[in-house]
């Protein structure tokens, strides 16, 4: 019923469009370059193939050559950039060495000549004598602790400037054994048989002992003439 239907249905007539004959020229040259270039044979076919393959294979050549240009200038920024990081590590660390180095021969020989060296309210002393054995031995470096001296009590270990009439502005490392009513203290060398003779006033009092410097009695075994 449908097909009869739509066969007694008029047919719509087709309007071609209106053109000048300047557009229906370029549109008949436009559609015989179309038929030239698409129309073509075999040999032609394969021609194109071939320059169509060999220009994509440059461009894909181009390509690789960049890419590898760029990664090779990445490396070369990277490893430029680690060899001034590295360099600049070792400017640091050889000033902080010298620093060090300074530093500690510094402390050596102001041991040596029996002065104190202080840093940041800490002192550096050397022990040259055995009167303290064995608690601190000779050769050893102590290091001694600014402290209010209202806070030492018997037992403490502390430095001082000695007034005793033989060894009067030195440095002295003893043992607090006692305290007098006027403030000052009674020390005595662990390995002494009796006590110091002169009382320790507060103000010759440099520090307390608190440990020794394993690393400058490890710097001084060096320059020990004994192993040489």
């Amino acid at each position: 019923k449908k097909a009869r239907e739509m066969k007694n249905k008029p047919r719509p007539t087709y309007t071609p469009p209106v053109r000048t004959p300047e557009e229906q020229k370029a549109i008949d040259m436009e559609m015989k370059r179309l038929y030239r270039e698409y129309h073509v044979n075999i040999f032609e076919k394969a021609k194109r193939a071939v320059e169509t393959y060999k220009h994509e294979k440059k461009e894909l050549e181009d390509s690789i050559r960049e890419s590898e240009a760029s990664i090779e200038a990445h490396h070369i920024r990277a490893e430029e950039k680690v060899q001034k990081a590295s360099k600049a590590a070792n400017i640091v660390i050889g000033a902080i060495t010298a620093v060090c180095l300074a530093f500690v021969i510094y402390v050596m020989i102001c041991a040596a000549h029996g002065k104190a060296v202080k840093v940041f309210g800490k002192s550096v002393l050397r022990v040259v004598t055995g009167s303290m054995e064995s608690s601190i031995h000779v050769g050893d470096y102590i290091i001694v602790e600014n402290t209010d001296t209202d806070t030492l009590q018997e037992g403490d270990i502390i430095s001082f400037y000695s007034e005793q009439s033989d060894i009067k502005g030195l440095l002295v490392t003893h043992r607090i054994i006692g305290k007098n009513p006027d403030g000052s203290f009674v020390t005595k060398g662990d390995a002494n048989p009796v006590a110091d003779s002169v009382t320790v006033r507060p103000e010759r009092i440099v520090g307390k002992y608190t440990r020794k410097s394993r690393f400058l009695i490890w710097v001084n075994s060096f320059a020990n003439t004994r192993k040489l």
